[in-house]
């Protein structure tokens, strides 16, 4: 699918979407933010949005489940002048260390090791219902089965692990558990791994156990005995006192201590906050539910009166927010298969009135001239709304500059890398998910991830570059394309590199990951006279783009600037790290 041919708002492409080496880690973790609530870290099904920021994409253990650890590099192991995080009698923390010098805490996604265990754990919401670090690194129980009566539990482990897997998390029904519907997890034995010929499966109790031939050849475990939660190291989450804006640590039973992703809460409203483009044109620290309520209606027929839908939840069934969100909208291209809105938008707060339900809702749309146009709906459902109140000054709101910090939430800068964060006036990080690494010989954002050499780097940042190449130039399909948006601010400069994964024939090193990340030189602008693209029926073949469909070279041209797709880097160009292991 071209990135023309799907109607979005979002200028941004399209597509963008244990001792020797660290277990695996959960694909599906993503960076996942909590609903008004403060609490820890939890596992991806507790959150019901994700907000997915540059460069933070992946989760940790994704992207250190990937380290070639036999690069034949010797490891560092340099004091932490930064204080967290803290390593217990039992947890202790995963770093990445640079060769420069600079180090990034490894730890701060929940990611630990369990030195009693011998095996990366995470912390996980368990069983008992208390946040413990339960061992991570095996795919959990997916209903599959050892025998014809579908009642031996069977696992099958990630390829590459570095060692036998001894336990695996099965998720428990969801319950309320720190104020939002989540999913707990309990722990299980595993017993000697076989090849079975074959395998039954059964999704769920009233499906029928169906026997599947193991093509694969696959390795499974059978599940044994739970264990018991408290076999694991608890963890609690304590917030910082005395300023304005209150950040989180993760604290152990055992002393270990770390960062926590949970968002920073501004004490002066009681409410988590999140670093956003306030209607100043400033970076403000702004009530998350602003963010998460926003104007989605209106009440009136001139599309004047903005209304936010009423959450409903089932763990707090009498929540009422207290603020909403109303973004600008600068209409920046539009044709009759998309439109494109200016990004970042800025962010307006308003306070919300009590909920009302109305008979009738009306919704702006922009009409095929560019105008607005204000439509009607009826209320079938009869959901309930929230007016916006009166907007709230964006002054009341904390500040947050962009600054380098010798030490900070992601870890401490070396004489290239140097790590930025968010930082308010009164000089407390807005939001650990607000921080990146500057390189500074390229002047880009980076983040950590394996190279194609198979060597963990500070890659540029996969961001508004990383679409991949969807168009070329010629006929042959040999002159790539890179797009970039034409409706996206870049405060730090245009992209000077595209950065592509491609896929390994096979695991390499110690990596469960087959994973590599290619970097290319963007080359020159372009305006092609002709745009092609491989079949997708046959990508051998390369055929041109259809005129006047959503991806031919008229239509994109309004949306997105072509760039030339330059020479392959040398990988060694970035800077390198390895795994400090515990």
């Amino acid at each position: 699918m071209s990135p023309s041919s799907r109607k979005t708002s979002d200028p941004r492409p399209i597509g963008e979407s244990g001792k020797t080496c660290l277990a695996a880690a959960d694909n599906n973790r993503l960076n996942f933010r909590g609903l008004e609530t403060v609490g820890p870290v939890l596992p991806a099904p507790a959150r019901i949005r994700t907000t997915i920021v540059a460069g933070t994409a992946i989760s940790y253990l994704l992207v250190l489940g990937m380290v070639a650890c036999g690069s034949g590099s010797p490891r560092p192991t340099p004091g932490n002048s930064c204080g967290l995080p803290k390593d217990g009698t039992r947890l202790k923390a995963y770093r990445l260390q640079a060769e420069d010098g600079a180090w990034e805490d490894a730890s701060r996604s929940g990611d630990w090791y369990d030195s009693a265990l011998g095996t990366s754990c995470r912390i996980t919401l368990a069983a008992d219902g208390v946040l413990r670090c339960l061992p991570s690194g095996t795919v959990g129980w997916v209903g599959t089965f050892a025998d014809p009566a579908c009642s031996q539990r069977i696992i099958h482990a990630r390829p590459c692990l570095p060692a036998t897997p001894h336990h695996t998390t099965v998720a428990l029904p969801m319950s309320c558990a720190l104020d939002s519907l989540v999913f707990p997890y309990a722990v299980h034995e595993l017993g000697s791994a076989s090849v079975p010929a074959m395998v039954y499966q059964q999704p769920t109790a009233e499906s029928p156990c169906v026997g599947v031939p193991n093509v694969e050849q696959k390795q499974y475990y059978p599940l044994l005995a739970e264990v018991p939660p408290a076999e694991f190291v608890a963890v609690t989450e304590e917030r910082t006192v005395g300023t304005r804006i209150q950040t989180a640590e993760l604290v152990a039973e055992d002393g270990a201590r770390g960062r926590s992703l949970s968002l920073a809460v501004d004490s002066d409203f009681g409410l988590q906050c999140n670093v956003q483009l306030a209607a100043d044109s400033a970076w403000r620290c702004l009530p998350f539910q602003a963010e998460l309520h926003r104007a989605v209606a209106f009440a009136d027929d001139a599309c004047s009166q903005a209304l936010v839908r009423k959450p409903e939840r089932m763990c707090e069934p009498t929540f009422q927010p207290t603020f909403g969100g109303k973004e600008d909208e600068e209409l920046c291209a539009m044709s009759a298969f998309n439109v494109m809105y200016r990004w970042p938008r800025k962010l307006h707060v308003h306070a919300l009135d009590t909920p009302t339900t109305p008979t009738q809702i009306f919704a702006s749309v922009t009409a095929a001239d560019g105008n607005l146009v204000c439509e009607t709906s009826d209320n079938d459902q009869g959901l309930a709304f929230l007016r916006l109140g009166p907007e709230r000054a964006p002054a009341e709101f904390v500040r947050g500059t962009d600054a380098e910090a010798a030490c900070g939430f992601r870890g401490a800068s070396g004489s290239r890398l140097k790590v930025h964060h968010m930082v308010s006036d009164d000089g407390v990080a807005l939001s650990g998910n607000m921080s990146s690494w500057i390189d500074a010989h390229t002047g880009q954002e980076c983040r950590f991830a394996v190279a194609a050499d198979g060597v963990m780097r500070c890659l540029p940042n996969d961001g508004p570059a990383s679409n991949g190449v969807w168009y070329y130039a010629d006929p042959g399909c040999t002159r790539g394309l890179v797009i970039l948006s034409r409706c996206m601010d870049y405060p730090r400069g245009a992209p000077k590199y595209n950065v592509s994964v491609t896929a390994m024939s096979e695991c390499v090193g110690r990596a469960w990951s087959d994973a590599r990340n290619l970097v290319h030189a963007l080359g020159a602008g372009v305006t092609p006279n002709a745009l092609y693209e491989k079949s997708f029926a046959d990508p051998s073949r390369c055929v041109p783009v259809e005129d006047g469909g959503p991806s031919s070279l008229a239509e994109v041209l309004k949306f997105y600037e072509f760039r030339e797709l330059g020479a392959e880097v040398p990988p060694t160009t970035f800077v390198a790290a390895t795994l400090v292991m515990p």
